[in-house]
């Protein structure tokens, strides 16, 4: 059968259906004459007809790729559609805390000592004719941490507020 160059699935099938009736008709005649019959055979030649059959196959009309029209129409529904995500209000962010906008942590029992101890060695020391060197007075406060930091509380700070309060409470 004669190849046709650039045929439709249709014509591609009806090719190859038209192909393997003759080879099955020319098998039974020979196995009618008495010929051996082989399936494998046939097999053998209608495998290389259908590969150059699909080589021809051709797209159908109005198929294969979608024409620069629809694709400029898809694209400029995407473009509609980002647009109108853009065009909803947008909340405004809040500007990041800053560190001076923290609540200062709490000083620590060491902290509270140090700054005590030490502004009184520092008076001390401004008193006494032989000056001690910053560091060594460093180290002497830690000294007298590690002696005092069992029994040491902190002074009570007395706020102005609370006094007010209690004066008003007296008054009532």
């Amino acid at each position: 059968m004669a190849l046709i160059e650039h045929a439709t699935l249709d014509e591609i099938k009806t090719n190859i259906l038209n192909e393997l009736d003759r080879l099955l008709t020319v098998g039974l005649e020979d196995l009618a004459n008495g010929n051996k019959f082989s399936s494998a055979e046939i097999a053998r030649k209608i495998g290389p007809f259908i590969t150059e059959q699909i080589k021809n196959i051709r797209p159908p009309r109005g198929g294969g790729r979608k024409k620069s029209q629809d694709v400029d129409e898809k694209s400029k529904v995407k473009k509609e559609s980002k647009a109108k995500v853009d065009d909803k209000p947008k909340t405004k962010k809040e500007p990041k805390a800053k560190d001076d906008d923290k609540p200062k942590r709490a000083p620590t029992l060491y902290n509270q000592y140090f700054s005590i101890t030490y502004a009184k060695l520092k008076e001390e020391n401004a008193k006494n004719e032989v000056k001690i060197a910053p560091k060594d007075m460093m180290k002497k406060v830690a000294e007298m941490w590690a002696e005092d930091k069992a029994t040491w509380k902190p002074p009570v700070i007395d706020n102005e507020d609370d006094d007010k309060d209690e004066n008003e409470e007296e008054k009532n």
